[in-house]
């Protein structure tokens, strides 16, 4: 199974075509995008139609949030136009779709049951990063005991977390302006249990290494 794998899309939607471009000629069984699809960059209203049309599974992210809370307000500012060029005005066919977008979703491919979520699974601005405290790792690992992998979006930077039982992963983010952006996607190989990012700018793939997750406490010397 090769599941196609989208984080942070901002309103970028030529990252984003690349992105399924991609994904078409590697033969992706599924698309999967952990949320953010929306503010910064100008296309969210295309970006939602083409999420909406091909049936891809997508879960709130923080930006969401923000866009459902400000919206109003934003639609009624003299910098209308600025706004909607930075992706926070949308049309309310694009508001409903955000508003519906579940915080987190399980789902289950063959035999691996995968949880998708934006920051974190109990939290959208959480980040989960290889070098988190045991805590957050041991936590994962509490609440997941029988779920095989758990993909995330939310710090822009791709990962692979080898954490327990657990598959933890970010594509990164599809969105590229600034230095803290990837650029990126990526495809999970459920099989050989590899993670393939693909830069959406020089269009060259890399193996996103594995990382070992400090999932207990260290002691105390």
């Amino acid at each position: 199974m090769r599941l196609g794998l989208l984080a942070d899309i901002h309103g970028d939607g030529i990252g984003f075509q690349r992105a399924l471009d991609w994904f078409a000629s590697q033969a992706t069984d599924h698309i999967l995008c952990a949320g953010d699809v929306v503010d910064r960059g100008p296309d969210a209203d295309a970006i939602v139609q083409e999420l909406i049309k091909r049936a891809i599974p997508c879960i709130k992210g923080n930006h969401e949030f923000t866009l459902l809370r400000e919206h109003s307000r934003w639609s009624q500012s003299s910098q209308r136009e600025r706004l909607a060029s930075r992706g926070r005005i949308v049309t309310q066919a694009t508001l409903e779709y955000v508003a519906a977008l579940p915080t987190s979703l399980r789902l289950q491919f063959d035999d691996q049951r995968l949880v998708l979520a934006h920051g974190a699974p109990w939290s959208d601005v959480v980040d989960m990063l290889p070098e988190a405290r045991s805590s957050k790792w041991q936590r994962l690992l509490n609440e997941h005991p029988h779920d095989q992998i758990i993909v995330l979006g939310h710090t822009h930077r791709p990962m692979h977390v080898r954490c327990g039982h657990l598959r933890v992963l970010n594509p990164g983010s599809v969105y590229g302006v600034t230095i803290r952006d990837s650029h990126s996607c990526a495809i999970y190989d459920t099989i050989s249990a590899s993670l393939t990012l693909y830069d959406l700018k020089t269009q060259q793939t890399r193996l996103c290494p594995v990382v070992e997750a400090e999932s207990r406490p260290r002691d105390h010397i």
